[in-house]
């Protein structure tokens, strides 16, 4: 095999690690992955507020029944009062059972007030339930999603090694200034070499004049397309 043969060869391995490089950036099996780990980032962002929520509930919850207790230890400390025959003057009396009947109305707001906090905690429980049974079978998705991207991405990264290699056992027959020349087209255009069909190069499409291509045709020297200045393989 000459070493145009080899040109051949090696540019073809070398547009498949191109397009197979390119799909490996941009899997569809990645994307889905991302966009469920953003999901579950904004579905875990939701839980963690409610459970803040939920802790602050709770906070209050405590501080009323903490009032609520301290009341009904002052109704209790009235009541002994107006019941245990300590006082007897009558207007006194009345204030003392006005005080008692302000301080039930008062428990009876706190109660209220209670019992609407703890429905309302009822449903920020049943809220934080439903998110986390969400949460988990989202991540489970995700697992999924990275375990079918990784195992896409491990078969492609398989295939480059295996092409890489291959490249590199070519380059061992192509000469160095040759092999510098192509890399350097290549960086430029997608195929650094072409052939010529009918005196028409197969990168630019010029026709070149069918003595010129004679010539090369008969000759080992090295050849470029005066327009494309791809090189010409034969």
């Amino acid at each position: 095999m000459n070493e145009y043969e080899l040109l051949r060869d090696l540019q073809k391995l070398d547009i498949e690690i191109d397009e197979l490089t390119h799909n490996l950036a941009n899997l569809p099996q990645q994307k889905k992955a991302e966009k469920l780990k953003n999901d579950l980032q904004s579905l875990d962002k939701l839980l963690k507020k409610e459970q803040d929520f939920l802790v602050s509930e709770q906070g209050k919850q405590k501080k009323a029944e903490g009032k609520l207790e301290l009341l009904d230890l002052k109704i209790k400390h009235e009541d002994d009062k107006l019941y245990s025959g300590t006082v007897a003057n009558p207007k006194e009396l009345k204030s003392i059972q006005q005080e008692v009947n302000l301080l039930k109305v008062q428990k009876d707001e706190m109660e209220t007030g209670l019992l609407e906090l703890l429905d309302t905690m009822d449903n920020i429980g049943s809220e934080i339930r439903m998110l986390s049974r969400k949460s988990q079978d989202l991540g489970k998705e995700v697992e999924q999603a990275e375990k079918e991207y990784k195992k896409m991405a491990d078969e492609i990264k398989k295939r480059l090694q295996d092409l890489k290699a291959a490249g590199d056992q070519l380059k061992q027959g192509i000469s160095s200034a040759m092999l510098s020349l192509y890399e350097k087209i290549r960086k430029q255009r997608k195929e650094a070499v072409v052939e010529i069909a009918e005196s028409i190069c197969q990168g630019c499409f010029m026709e070149l004049p069918a003595e010129e291509v004679d010539k090369m045709l008969q000759s080992d020297k090295l050849w470029r397309c005066p327009q494309c200045r791809r090189i010409i393989i034969r």
